[in-house]
């Protein structure tokens, strides 16, 4: 605070302030007349001026392209209205007034003086009911980049279904574009991946008699339950490691299709893509041996 400001302050040590509200009252009424008289005048200049005769208007008074813009908009809103009823309004609350919405305001100003306190209320209502509600983010949008490229946002708003996604890609251990598109070439894998994989095995009848043959000093009652049992585990571990089979094969079938989708391409992502689905197969190859080294071992 500088020694001026402290004396200033010290001079007016229990001045009673509420000797200068009627002046600031008048002071503003004043200054609204004013600025409401002027605004009418710069309006009723732009309208009978021609295009030159308005350039050289706008030299003579400093100002640029557009300064004369806003007082012209005031101007043309409250050319009708007597500067007296808005002289209780302030500058500011006079130039929002100067829109479509707030027509029913400015009827009523041109036969009734309104305080600010009452007009910024009838604004608030008008305000309230003609705002239009916000439209909720699109589920899937695509967007550009500053470099040209094209990328797609999807909102997941379910939490449960967001917090499984992200489980499922943290657990297969690959970028987010592989991964998204081995679910969806996963869900239209076509059939004919899978048909040297579909056949299952059989017993011969041979077999199957080995199977049922009841052992020496066991009951029949007992080797046939027991054969059953068996018999139903063996199908039940057959049936596992072929779906274990086809799925791996799948997923071979998808990294084949991104493997010569991606052969040679200079682009970073999808260079990544093509090495991570190299790797990715050779995982899938060395399970499938582990599987058919079982098969062997059963």
């Amino acid at each position: 605070m500088s020694s001026t400001e402290s004396a200033l302050i010290q001079d007016l040590t229990g001045f009673d302030v509420s000797v200068l509200i009627p002046q600031l009252q008048s002071s503003a009424a004043v200054l609204t007349r004013a600025f409401v008289s002027f605004c009418q005048s710069v309006y009723v200049a732009r309208l009978t001026s021609d295009r030159p005769e308005w350039r050289e208007t706008k030299e003579s008074m400093g100002w640029a392209g557009s300064t004369a813009t806003p007082y012209v908009h005031v101007g043309e809103w409250l050319g009708e209205i007597d500067p007296s009823n808005l002289e209780l309004l302030d500058i500011k609350t006079i130039m929002a007034l100067c829109n479509n919405k707030y027509l029913s305001i400015i009827e009523r100003l041109k036969s009734d003086r309104l305080t600010v306190a009452e007009v910024r209320e009838e604004m608030k209502a008008i305000n309230k009911e003609t705002k239009k509600p916000k439209e909720p983010p699109k589920v899937l949008e695509w967007k550009q980049s500053k470099r040209g490229d094209r990328f797609c946002i999807i909102r997941l708003e379910d939490p449960l279904a967001g917090a499984e996604f992200e489980n499922h890609l943290k657990s297969s251990r690959q970028p987010l574009p592989l991964f998204i598109r081995s679910l969806l070439q996963r869900n239209t894998a076509p059939d004919t991946c899978l048909e040297k994989f579909g056949e299952t095995e059989t017993i011969a009848p041979n077999q199957f008699a080995q199977v049922m043959e009841p052992a020496q000093g066991v009951s029949p009652t007992f080797s046939w339950q027991q054969a059953q049992n068996e018999l139903a585990i063996h199908i039940e571990e057959q049936s596992y490691e072929i779906d274990e089979v086809q799925q791996i094969q799948k997923d071979i079938c998808n990294c084949d299709r991104i493997i010569a989708q991606y052969a040679g391409s200079n682009n970073p992502s999808e260079r990544m893509m093509w090495r991570v689905s190299l790797e990715e197969k050779a995982k899938h190859q060395y399970r499938l041996e582990q599987l058919g080294a079982l098969q062997l071992a059963a």
